[in-house]
């Protein structure tokens, strides 16, 4: 009964050690000009996001 416990015990970390390990949220960047508007962001890949500006 001892040896049945403990692969029982070992299948299941076994099982644990195969799973996806939680992905991380991405993180992003914001860039803001001198009077705090948000200008630009870049998201996690590094991919720019410049926002229109009003002229």
């Amino acid at each position: 009964m001892k040896n049945f416990s403990i692969q029982i015990a070992v299948v299941l970390l076994v099982g644990l050690l195969c799973l996806p390990a939680v992905p991380s949220a991405d993180q992003a960047q914001y860039f803001y000009d001198e009077l705090g508007r948000l200008v630009g962001v870049v998201d996690g890949s590094g991919q720019d996001f410049p926002l229109a500006t009003v002229k």
